[in-house]
């Protein structure tokens, strides 16, 4: 993001504890970093994953405190992400990770709320990528796929079950 220039807003979608959001702010020397996440429990049926299992309320106070010394760089905003974009002008990111709900359709809602977001030359990005194992609670490879079909654009995939795309 530095050696890009992408040094304006910069959203995460699922922050849980924010152990990502502080690596972002450490390193990246951008203007501010929303971090959006509900902080709310669902049912298995509507997300299936082991945050789940722990108080809500505990965590966001967590992540809070995790990101407080980065001060007004670090901005919560406690809610859906859906929500959240509307909020959100397009255009107006330099970059977005989404590491939200990672069923097919959850993820196919984050990725077209939150690509007319990011600017041109922007990163469009997220994580849990896998390939519809058994074994994982994520379908965002599959949706993910789908969308930049429809969008015409080709996501990389890194070793580490992430994705990303420098949107054009």
């Amino acid at each position: 993001l530095n050696d890009c220039g992408l040094l304006g807003t910069f959203a995460e979608i699922g922050v849980f504890k924010a152990s990502f959001s502080q690596t972002i702010l450490e390193y990246w020397r951008g203007k501010k970093l929303l971090l959006i996440d509900p902080y709310r429990r669902y049912d298995e049926a509507t997300y299936r994953d082991s945050t789940q299992l722990e108080d809500q309320d505990a965590v966001y106070a967590e992540a809070q405190r995790n990101v407080a010394r980065f001060g007004k760089r670090a901005e919560f905003m406690r809610m859906e992400s859906l929500e959240a974009a509307k909020l959100v002008p397009d255009l107006s990111l330099c970059g977005i990770f989404i590491d939200g709900n990672h069923s097919f359709e959850a993820t196919s809602q984050d990725v077209s709320a939150w690509f007319p977001k990011v600017m041109h030359g922007g990163l469009f990005s997220g994580h849990d990528c896998y390939c519809r194992q058994k074994d994982t609670n994520s379908d965002a490879l599959a949706a993910v796929l789908d969308f930049c079909e429809k969008v015409d654009c080709r996501p990389h995939i890194t070793w580490c079950n992430s994705w990303w795309h420098i949107k054009t």
